[in-house]
């Protein structure tokens, strides 16, 4: 990974941090952040079809990992 994805995912869990966990903006993320089960995947895609492409695969990720391991995904459009 980049050093520019690096940033998105620093900057998203921050967000996620102080804004969405912060302002209590929604009652399931502070389980899954406190477990660091969220999966975050930055993208410089812009290309609509090519960022579908990604969200159904990151669909098929979360259906075969465990819970346990990972719970959600954040795609992070960098250049969006």
């Amino acid at each position: 990974m980049n050093d520019m994805g690096e940033a998105a995912i620093r900057a998203t869990r921050a967000w996620v941090e102080q804004v969405v966990l912060g302002y209590q903006l929604c009652p399931f993320a502070r389980v899954p952040f406190k477990q660091n089960t969220i999966r975050y995947v930055p993208t410089a895609v812009r290309d609509v079809s090519a960022v579908r492409t990604i969200f159904l695969a990151e669909c098929k990720y979360l259906e075969e990992k465990p819970v346990a391991e990972v719970s959600t995904t954040l795609l992070i459009l960098t250049d969006a």
